[in-house]
């Protein structure tokens, strides 16, 4: 009798995890911040390895395959699991682990981080899917958010703006196919998107967080002055659609085709 009912309770233990993992594999896009102290300063520049500096773009990417992909300031991926089915353990390609406790209101995510006394609120949309090159939040399609090591050439500026390109081309494509009804757009980049167009943002007026993607400041600039050439050439052609996610979709796309002639 005793190993029956440690076998259900068993049993019951698994179905809980199980739960909660699909539960969680889908794409957690943040929406607030809630700080124990609310009056103290935030130091990222202490905890560098897990910089936690969340804004409307950031996401938390929760695959089936037990991958993830995350930008929380910083581009990251890694294996994600939970221990004892209240805790998400982030294990990054960078060799650093991040643990959060595990809490929910409603359908949001809730995930409390210790090192910051802070709980950060997150809501949930459907996953990317696991096939690297049509998911929008895959490394392959986010290398634009990278820093790289060393100056690049015209030829990789003008690369790196093709897959910023590509990311929103896909962005798009996850929103319509999701049957979304709105989207954040607010992600780092020379462009302001509007609902029914975009402009390019005067360089001295580029969020910082865009020119940092870059080696250094005269590479940010060289990418900008690619992409003023193309979008004073006007070669887009606004497809005739009421579906918003439809139309950005064919103009990223054109976007990216224009660079790579």
């Amino acid at each position: 009798m005793n190993k029956l009912l440690c076998l259900m309770a068993l049993c019951l233990l698994l179905a809980a995890c199980q739960s909660r993992r699909e539960r969680m594999t889908r794409v957690w896009f943040f929406t607030v911040a809630d700080f124990e102290n609310e009056g103290a300063p935030v130091d990222y520049a202490a905890d560098i390895d897990n910089p936690m500096n969340l804004s409307p773009e950031s996401f938390l990417n929760l695959q089936s395959d037990g991958h993830y992909t995350s930008y929380f300031g910083r581009y990251d991926e890694g294996e994600w699991s939970i221990r004892e089915n209240k805790t998400l353990e982030l294990a990054s390609g960078r060799g650093t682990r991040s643990e959060f406790d595990i809490r929910y209101a409603g359908r949001d995510l809730k995930l409390y981080y210790a090192p910051r006394s802070a709980q950060y609120t997150f809501q949930p949309y459907a996953g990317g899917g696991d096939k690297e090159e049509s998911n929008p939040f895959s490394r392959r399609n986010n290398y634009w958010r990278i820093k790289p090591a060393q100056k690049e050439s015209d030829a990789q500026l003008r690369a790196r703006l093709v897959n910023y390109f590509h990311y929103w081309e896909l962005y798009f494509k996850w929103g319509e196919k999701n049957g979304l009804t709105t989207l954040t757009v607010n992600s780092p980049g020379p462009l302001r998107l509007y609902g029914n167009g975009f402009e390019l943002i005067p360089f001295e007026k580029e969020d910082y967080d865009w020119q940092n993607h870059f080696y250094d400041t005269a590479d940010a600039h060289h990418a900008y002055d690619q992409l003023h050439e193309l979008m004073d050439k006007r070669l887009i052609q606004w497809p005739n659609t009421d579906n918003r996610f439809v139309m950005f979709a064919s103009v990223f796309q054109q976007m990216q085709q224009h660079l790579r002639q």
